[in-house]
């Protein structure tokens, strides 16, 4: 989903002709990885979000009739969420821990791609890595003898040294 709010437009321009590639190729799960703590884990559901609050209503009298530039009037919000098996304590006592060292992990969501990029071996990625990841969420709850759901939620904080989230992706255009 993508919003635009812009000072002015321009419409003078003809579109361009389109062209799509010969053949495309989704990255799945099929060969999908996510790791909590450098731990692999089974996800059935990922979610990153990242909100950043704008200012955007910056019209004024004065000597034109744009708005001025939008300018960051919050503070920016970067939160996940992962739905996977209760199988074990190790998530939950990220959630209930009582310090914050203890409340955080890296997450790192790697998915690849089945066709080989070039002559070489590498194949199209993505790899979306949140270094320290605050964990809250709510404590699973057992509605019968069915699977237990553990859902996962928190922020991505600032580990003093690295993006609190970064994504890279490569793509079948480029050889590495």
């Amino acid at each position: 989903k993508a919003d635009i709010d812009a000072q002015t437009g321009e419409h003078s321009t003809s579109l361009a002709s389109a062209s799509y590639p010969t053949s495309m190729e989704p990255l799945t799960f099929i060969r999908g990885l996510v790791t909590i703590g450098g731990t692999s884990v089974d996800v059935m559901d990922f979610s990153v979000k990242a909100t950043t609050a704008l200012k955007t209503d910056r019209v004024y009298l004065r000597n034109s009739s744009l708005k001025k530039e939008q300018v960051e009037n919050g503070i920016r919000d970067l939160s996940f969420s992962l739905t996977l098996d209760f199988d074990r304590l190790t998530q939950q006592n990220r959630v209930q821990a009582a310090t914050a060292a203890s409340a955080q992990a890296a997450i790192v969501l790697y998915c690849e791609g089945l066709t080989t990029i070039g002559s070489g071996t590498a194949k199209p990625k993505l790899t979306i890595t949140i270094p320290a990841g605050m964990f809250d969420g709510e404590t699973p709850v057992v509605g019968g003898p069915d699977v237990v759901p553990q859902n996962l939620s928190g922020r991505a904080v600032w580990d003093g040294s690295n993006s609190a989230v970064s994504v890279a992706y490569q793509s079948l255009d480029t050889t590495p």
